[in-house]
């Protein structure tokens, strides 16, 4: 079949022609890709080095620091402590339906989220909806707004991560819902355990398939400080996450678009769209 197909077929002196114009003008497309990815690493290098700065530091460059005495944590600022995730938070897992009993899951009405669901960091999509029958006859358990869903397992780099849910939902055994207290603000903590992510996968051997589990969640150190300085914290990093987000994503549009280019110019030039006789 690969023999079979039909090329076009122009001289040697041209061929060599067209090839040393692809060769030139490619690697030019090539080296602004290259460095777009660099400004991209770069970028999330930042945005990291931003949240960790936010949640272990503060937002007052000037407050006096203190040694918290826990590795996580660092110096922090002097009114700040540490304290364990189980003492500001409640944590439980879900469950999952009968996937053998298609009743349970065709016309349902109840929001059920799998571990995918974290990718969205803001969950506002179900993942799929399971019926008042799945969900009296499984351990699956309601979850309110503004509580933060961490997956437990997974493949990849899912375990770990977390997202805030926009809407009461439901979730399934894979993962922990995480309902703070009265003197938590909830998108401060979802920021701390975002900060945290590798440390948080370490618990339960890393890249390994080991899983995480509520007591190991419970044991997190977590910083304390007062709600209007997390809420301050919390907004912040809104503010400026996004900001960097909106630059990745420009630098990653103008990458899809180079590679277009890239992609037509080739076949533009070995098809004689374009001549670049003497070009080269």
């Amino acid at each position: 079949q690969v023999s079979n197909n039909k090329l076009p077929y122009p001289t040697s002196e041209e061929q060599k022609q067209i090839a040393n114009f692809l060769d030139q003008e490619t690697g030019k497309i090539d080296l602004l890709i290259e460095k777009q990815q660099a400004m991209i690493a770069l970028l999330k290098e930042k945005r990291q080095a931003v949240i960790s700065h936010a949640v272990t530091k503060g937002l007052n460059p000037n407050a006096p620091m203190k040694d918290s005495g826990v590795e996580w944590l660092g110096d922090i600022p002097e009114h700040w402590i540490s304290v364990s995730l189980r003492w500001i938070s409640k944590r439980f897992s879900g469950g999952t339906p009968d996937k053998n009993n298609l009743e349970f899951w065709e016309n349902g009405t109840i929001p059920w989220i799998n571990s995918g669901a974290v990718n969205q960091f803001e969950i506002d999509t179900p993942s799929t909806f399971i019926t008042e029958q799945a969900y009296r006859n499984s351990s699956a358990k309601w979850i309110t707004e503004n509580a933060i869903i961490m997956a437990l397992a997974g493949q990849g780099k899912t375990k770990g991560m977390v997202g805030i849910l926009k809407f009461p939902t439901t979730c399934n055994q894979s993962m922990a819902a995480i309902v703070v207290n009265k003197v938590t603000h909830p998108r401060f903590l979802l920021w701390w355990l975002n900060s945290k992510y590798q440390q948080i996968r370490n618990m339960a051997g890393g890249d390994l398939r080991d899983g995480l589990n509520l007591e190991l969640l419970g044991s997190i150190p977590c910083p304390s400080l007062p709600l209007n300085e997390q809420v301050e914290i919390a907004s912040y990093l809104d503010q400026q996450t996004q900001k960097i987000d909106t630059l990745i994503e420009k630098s990653q549009q103008a990458i899809a678009l180079l590679k277009e280019r890239k992609t037509a110019l080739i076949s533009a030039a070995v098809t004689g769209k374009i001549d670049v006789r003497g070009v080269a």
